[in-house]
């Protein structure tokens, strides 16, 4: 067991090694109860703020935020956020371009960028870059979404020509017009949000092959932002300006301004772990427990969401990061009556798992029931269910992998 502890401590040593070398990022801190604001000097530029258009998080626990400018400000690059330390990466650090349309993090510890311009990236855990462009490698240059599938494959969705994965050294390419979302779902299979002849699609790539997704008369008429699936089945699909769908077993139920929500215009969806649904708009943040709807920082546009394992959920927004940090106790830990026996986890692995894909669980006052435990990522080995004490009275989840789904009961 000690073997295994330092060499789980040995691999992220390793993996985090690299990016020490990155240009520090000064960052100014601003904290309101829950919320505090993150903000880069860099990011006002002529009277116009930066936009953080994009979250991603590695295996190693670092959050990756990615920019773009606009009419009178550019993009600038990329950044690492480890805990404590800020980093920054831009094109003198070997990225493609600085205006940044997407990431995603790979079950290998890498992770991949899109950019508006350059087509896309990717960066390994050693910190080396490797690069795939128009026409040699790619259908056009500018990518505006990027996934990687639970097979560990990525996705990428551009402006004009559909959809590229690459399959080994090669990329496949599907469909064409725009693509501006790639969701990933627990059962293996890929959402992608699609416009063709300015008519929005959701097409869905599974075991069995290509399918389309009827939608209701008002989503036809409306592009999809984002999808989000919360621990209960549904899904949830945020819309350019109809409001909020919601899908759950066939039946679908559209959520507008008149329902809560800040705006019907809704930019990105998360689900944190508690189960509750995250909302970002024009007119700024927004939750739903299942009932009702609170809204918080109205003044603030937010394009992007990122649900952390931890329970907190971070925002992008224009010129600034906002992160929400709820009670620890109220997500991530459950009083528990009995005691538990823990198996030994491999620590990339577990800092794989989301716990926003924790179904919630049934509580009544001396029992925990059975829950479900989906990762977001595939380990690169078997490990068994495990996790934490932190004390005699809480109960810290933690999941492994086991044919993309795993079963855990109490």
């Amino acid at each position: 067991m000690t073997r295994n502890i330092l060499l789980s401590f040995a691999l992220l040593l390793s993996a985090c090694a690299p990016h020490s070398r990155a240009p520090v990022a000064p960052m100014n801190t601003q904290t309101d109860g829950a919320w505090t604001v993150f903000s880069a000097p860099e990011w006002t530029q002529n009277g116009e703020a930066v936009s953080v258009t994009a979250i991603a998080a590695a295996t190693d626990g670092a959050l990756w935020f990615g920019t773009a400018g606009g009419p009178a400000a550019s993009g600038t690059g990329l950044y690492r956020f480890d805990g404590t330390n800020w980093t920054r990466y831009t094109t003198q650090s070997g990225l493609p371009a600085d205006e940044i349309s997407s990431l995603a993090a790979a079950p290998d510890g890498s992770l991949w960028v899109a950019t508006f311009c350059c087509g896309t990236a990717r960066l390994d855990k050693t910190g080396g870059w490797q690069y795939w462009k128009a026409p040699n490698d790619l259908p056009e240059n500018d990518a505006r979404a990027i996934a990687v599938d639970f097979q560990g494959n990525p996705w990428v969705g551009f402006a004009e020509t559909g959809l590229a994965r690459l399959e080994g050294k090669t990329w496949q390419t599907f469909g064409r017009g725009y693509v501006g979302q790639i969701s990933p779902l627990a059962d293996g299979s890929v959402l992608f949000s699609i416009s063709e002849d300015s008519r929005p699609l959701l097409k869905r790539f599974g075991r069995d092959g290509w399918d389309t997704l009827e939608l209701p008369s008002p989503l036809k008429e409306s592009y999809i932002f984002d999808v989000a699936q919360t621990p209960d089945g549904a899904l949830w699909f945020a819309t350019e300006k109809a409001g909020l769908f919601r899908l759950t077993d066939g039946a679908w139920r559209q959520f507008t301004v008149q329902d809560g929500l800040p705006a019907d215009s809704v930019l990105t969806l998360t689900v944190a772990s508690d189960g509750s649904l995250w909302c970002g708009t024009p007119n700024g943040i927004a939750r739903f427990d299942g009932q009702t709807w609170r809204v918080s920082y109205a003044d603030e546009w937010v394009v992007s969401a990122y649900a952390a394992p931890d329970g907190r959920i971070w925002f992008g927004g224009k010129g600034e990061i906002l992160r929400y940090e709820p009670s620890v106790t109220s997500q991530t830990s459950f009083a528990s009556p009995m005691p538990v026996a823990w198996q030994e986890v491999t620590l990339p692995c577990w800092r794989a798992c989301e716990y926003r894909n924790l179904r919630r669980w049934a509580i009544d006052s001396n029992h925990f029931h059975s829950a479900n435990v989906a990762c977001r990522f595939p380990c690169a080995r078997l490990v068994e269910l495990g996790g934490a004490l932190g004390d005699g009275n809480s109960l810290h989840i933690v999941c492994g992998w086991r044919n993309q789904k795993s079963n855990m009961g109490i």
